[in-house]
C-alpha cells in the first residue's frame, strides 16, 4: 500500500506543477516523445543554451511525458496490489471450500438417501417417511431434507436432485402402463 501512495503522490506532485499542452496543440507525439527524450538525458547547461522558446518546449515536453511515466507507473502499482488481493482472496476460497467438504459430502449423502428412498418403487408413499428414517436421513419428510439441503451452501445439489426426482415419477406401479 506505501507504494501506491508514493507512486499516487509523485502523479499529484507532477500534476501540481499545472504544466501541460494546450488543448489545440497539434503536436505529433513523437516530437514531444523526442524532446523529452533530449531533456532527460542533456546536461543542464545544455538546456540552458537552448532559444528560450525551444528550452520552454523542451521543458513542457519533458513535464508531460513525466506525468504520463508516473501516472503508468501508479497503474502498474495498483494493477500488482489488486493482483495481490484476488490472489489472496483466490487462496481464502480455496481454503474455505476445502474445508466445506465434510459438509458437501455429508449434504449429498444425505440427498442420495432421500432419492433412493423416493425413487424406490417397492416402497409405498404411506410409508416413504419410516423408511427415510430407517436410512439414516435426519429429517421427518423428503421435503424437510430439501429445505435442510438448501440451508446448506451446496443448495446446487438439491437442485440437481429435484431435477432428477421430476424426470423420474415416483413410485409408478409396475402394473399400469406408464404415459
Amino acid at each position: 500500500m506505501p507504494s501506491l501512495v508514493r507512486a499516487l503522490r509523485r502523479l499529484d506532485e507532477v500534476r501540481g506543477l499545472g504544466i501541460a499542452l494546450p488543448p489545440v496543440a497539434d503536436i505529433p507525439p513523437s516530437r514531444i516523445a523526442a524532446l523529452a527524450r533530449f531533456a532527460n538525458t542533456a546536461k543542464v547547461t545544455a538546456i540552458n543554451r537552448l532559444p528560450a522558446s525551444r528550452r520552454l518546449a523542451t521543458l513542457v515536453a519533458f513535464t508531460v511525458s513525466l506525468e504520463t511515466s508516473a501516472h503508468d507507473d501508479a497503474l502498474e502499482v495498483l494493477e500488482a496490489l489488486l493482483r495481490d488481493i484476488f490472489n489472496i482472496a483466490e487462496k481464502a476460497d480455496k481454503k474455505a471450500r476445502l474445508g466445506s467438504l465434510k459438509d458437501l459430502d455429508r449434504s449429498a449423502a444425505m440427498l442420495a438417501a432421500a432419492c433412493k428412498v423416493v425413487l424406490d418403487s417397492s416402497i409405498s408413499d404411506d410409508n416413504v417417511r419410516a423408511q427415510m428414517s430407517l436410512a439414516g436421513v435426519a429429517c421427518s419428510t423428503f421435503s424437510d431434507c430439501l429445505i435442510l439441503a438448501a440451508d446448506s451452501p451446496f443448495a446446487i445439489l438439491v437442485g440437481f436432485g429435484i431435477a432428477a426426482i421430476n424426470e423420474n415419477p415416483l413410485h409408478i406401479n409396475q402394473d399400469q402402463p406408464q404415459g
